[in-house]
């Protein structure tokens, strides 16, 4: 018997977006040059070649390891004989964008977005009202002041 979750073969559309928007998040370098990595594989599984080409772009201009070099050069190159997206993504690199808290949906600059009262997260203009999926605490476009921290004065007397 073998205990290992089964393998996806191949990519689903919606692995294939949350791939994308994760490369867009702030890291450390050696991380995302792994979020790029896995990116750029799912999008070439997916045959979305130009996506491909792309993050096999950036993940060059951070100067990776020889051998994850040479990988993204060679998907590069391939990827360049025929720029096309077999599937079609929900996702624009060029435009900056936050990510609803509870569909996982790029939310582009300039779109009317609200945020949860505690915690600030974005969501998109249908989940007002929700609570927030990410504290648990706030309401989703509600008025509050938010999580506010004082710092307290010691004097003499409270030691």
């Amino acid at each position: 018997l073998c205990c290992s979750p089964p393998r996806v073969p191949h990519p689903s559309h919606a692995q294939a977006e949350l791939s994308a928007y994760f490369t867009h998040c702030k890291m450390q370098p050696a991380h995302v040059m792994l979020s790029l990595r896995s990116a750029m594989t799912v999008a070439y599984k997916m045959k979305n070649f130009k996506c491909a080409a792309s993050f096999a772009r950036r993940l060059l201009d951070c100067h990776p390891k020889p051998e994850i070099g040479t990988q993204a050069r060679k998907v590069l190159q391939l990827c360049e004989q025929n720029p096309v997206d077999a599937v079609p993504l929900d996702y624009n690199e060029l435009n900056p964008f936050v990510v609803c808290g509870e569909t996982f949906v790029p939310i582009y600059k300039g779109s009317k977005l609200e945020r949860c009262s505690y915690c600030g997260q974005a969501y998109a203009p249908p989940c007002k009202g929700h609570l927030c999926a990410v504290c648990d605490m706030g309401e989703v476009g509600g008025e509050a002041t938010g999580m506010v921290c004082y710092m307290n004065q010691l004097t003499d007397m409270d030691m």
